[in-house]
């Protein structure tokens, strides 16, 4: 099989198993918790690999519990003070990257103090919490309405136009960005990014927000005006870009081509979801602002 015919079957494939799962709140938390720790797994094999192991595993836990904590309190209007359990595995986490990496030092074995190595994997440590699971969380406000009501439609809709987004500027990028003289978006980070890209992905985004303005209002899904269906458009266009190049910085810095191998012709969940983290909390951004939800 070619790797473009790969990436098609699998694309499909994702495609049909996420839209699925999403369609019932009771598969839509157990998919939020195996993509949330699938991707902080794939984040921290680039970037801390083995080390700390026992904190990343913590780190997850702590994921996995604000996931379920914050999916009752919308579900079933759980306390909010419930939701500070999640700091809980956080501090275990911080106490025990402490100890780990201080042994040396106990130990009497370095004479330079801490290395300068520690911050930037701390930092490692406790980056997924902002660029994962934080974006994660906020879907829920897509799919809850009024009185723990799950409707799926505004996030499914939202993913569509993320994942054709991504074909248009795929198929748009290979079609015209490859010529000779065509210009690039970022080359030091992103190299195969092109204008003609960017510019074809967010015409199919258009295009197709206006199509699921008729086909949700029509089939009385939900109800958003066109000039929103633009501006999420928009949003996807471009923050989907900066998802999209934000996680090949990361992936250039760790000296990694994917971020992992599970899905063939894609890479890693990270690879498929880079420009969803980015979109999804502009979006809820943009919408809890015009008072759509």
């Amino acid at each position: 099989m070619s790797s473009l015919s790969q990436r098609i079957t699998s694309g499909i494939i994702f495609f049909i198993v996420v839209a699925g799962a999403l369609l019932c709140s009771c598969t839509f938390l157990p998919l939020t918790v195996a993509i949330g720790a699938l991707m902080m797994s794939e984040y921290y094999s680039m970037t801390l690999a083995k080390r700390f192991f026992a904190e990343q595993i913590l780190m997850i836990l702590a994921a996995t519990l604000a996931f379920v904590l914050f999916f009752l309190t919308f579900k079933i209007d759980l306390n909010h003070g419930y939701i500070f359990l999640v700091f809980i595995p956080v501090l275990a986490a911080c106490i025990s990257f402490i100890y780990t990496s201080t042994r040396d030092l106990r130990r009497g074995e370095a004479d330079r103090g801490v290395s300068r190595d520690i911050v930037n994997s701390v930092a490692h440590l406790m980056m997924p919490a902002l660029y994962i699971v934080a974006p994660l969380l906020l879907a829920q406000f897509l799919v809850f309405g009024l009185k723990g009501v799950y409707t799926p439609w505004l996030l499914l809709s939202v993913m569509i136009l993320i994942w054709l987004n991504d074909v248009g500027a795929y198929m748009f990028g290979m079609l015209l960005g490859q010529r000779q003289g065509s210009r690039k978006l970022f080359p030091s980070v992103s190299p195969k990014k092109s204008w003609a890209g960017f510019l074809g992905g967010a015409l199919i985004t258009f295009l197709i927000s206006i199509l699921l303005y008729y086909v949700t209002g029509s089939l009385s899904l939900f109800y958003i005006s066109w000039w929103h269906w633009l501006a999420m458009a928009a949003i996807v266009s471009v923050f989907g870009l900066f998802g999209d190049l934000f996680e090949s910085l990361i992936k250039r810095a760790c000296n990694v081509k994917d971020s992992g191998n599970i899905m063939p012709g894609h890479g890693g969940l990270l690879d498929r979801f880079d420009a969803t983290l980015f979109v999804i909390p502009a979006i809820v951004l943009y919408l809890k602002l015009v008072c759509v939800i």
